[in-house]
This record gives C-alpha cells, sequence and structure tokens, in this order.
C-alpha cells in the first residue's frame, strides 16, 4: 500500500506507457462524462485519505482551471501547503495579490510531466490550470487533512470558504462576502 505521494509518483512514472494508458483513460473519461454533464473543467478522485496527509489524483479537461483561492488549515491557520505532481500533460500556476481597490496578477508559472514538485506556498492565492487547449492533463495533490480554500471570484468581488474537498468551480456559497467595498 503506499503512503506518501513519493510512493504514489514513482507507481506511476514506473507504469509502461501502456499500464498509465489503462490507468488513466477510465479516469479521462469519467471526467468527460462529468464536464458533458456539469460543465466541471476537473475532477478529483482520492488516493489516500488519513490523519497525516490527503492525496488525490486529479483530471483536467482542455484549458480547465480552478478558480483563484488559498489553502487554509482549520480557518485560522494561514499554511495549509500542497504538493503537486504533474504525471501527464502541463499545468500553469498563476500567482495574484489581493489590492485595495482589485487585484493583480504577479506571475505564471509553467510545469510539465516529469517537472520536480510544486511546493505551493500555502499563503499565496493562485490558480491551477491545464496548459492545454486541446489534451487533458493528470496531476496528483497532496493536501494536509482538514484543510479549508478561502475562493475568490473577481469578477464577481465575491469571497467564500470552502472544504477542501469540494471544488472551486461550485457557486460561491451563502457565507460569501465581498472582497472590495463598494465605492460610495
Amino acid at each position: 500500500m503506499k503512503r506518501t505521494i513519493e510512493e504514489y509518483v514513482a507507481y506511476f512514472r514506473n507504469m509502461s506507457e501502456a499500464q498509465r494508458k489503462d490507468y488513466f483513460m477510465p479516469e479521462i473519461q469519467r471526467c468527460k462524462n462529468l464536464q458533458r454533464r456539469t460543465g466541471k473543467q476537473y475532477c478529483k478522485k482520492t488516493l489516500l485519505h488519513n490523519k497525516k496527509r490527503c492525496i488525490q489524483l486529479m483530471v483536467w479537461a482542455p484549458e480547465g482551471k480552478t478558480r483563484p483561492h488559498e489553502h487554509l488549515y482549520r480557518l485560522v491557520d494561514k499554511g495549509a501547503p500542497a504538493t503537486i505532481y504533474v504525471l501527464r500533460g502541463g499545468i500553469v500556476q498563476d500567482l495574484f495579490a489581493i489590492l485595495d481597490e482589485g487585484y493583480e496578477h504577479l506571475e505564471s508559472n509553467s510545469h510539465q510531466a516529469g517537472d520536480e514538485p510544486i511546493i505551493e506556498d500555502p499563503s499565496s492565492i493562485h490558480r491551477i490550470g491545464n496548459a492545454s487547449l486541446k489534451d487533458w492533463t493528470i496531476t496528483i495533490h497532496e493536501f494536509v487533512p482538514g484543510f479549508q480554500m478561502l475562493v475568490y471570484d473577481f469578477g464577481l468581488n465575491l469571497i467564500w470558504i470552502v472544504d477542501g474537498k469540494q471544488d472551486t468551480l461550485d457557486s460561491p456559497t451563502e457565507n460569501a462576502l465581498p472582497i472590495w467595498p463598494r465605492a460610495r
């Protein structure tokens, strides 16, 4: 039984191309079906969840991406880091800063299958997305169990809290608040 993200990554990377295809294609098909029904741009499959870690396989539709978000642990602690490996394809990580009146896109970083892992800064506001316009991408993520996310919708001027198992693309919850106060 695999217990760490590194063991899962080694397992997937040591598969033959045919074995990877046999493993990943049903996941891609599951996500294609979900996307047709719901419009979801990515889907998650939990591989391991215990007191120490939550490891999820994520499948990304072409151009699929999260909303900007940051990770929290127990609502009050900044600092629920995530580790990400790209197993197939490539992703783009966009980083943002909240300003007094608006936001700033700070930078974009690209990561490909086989690259070193991405260790997300736990206090960063970031968006992860598929770098491809036509191919599906697969990543594996490790989170601290019990983490939550602050999800941002800059266009709607809303921020809200969701459980880490939820999707950043879900509609804003009833606890959504304005990011910036409206001008008087």
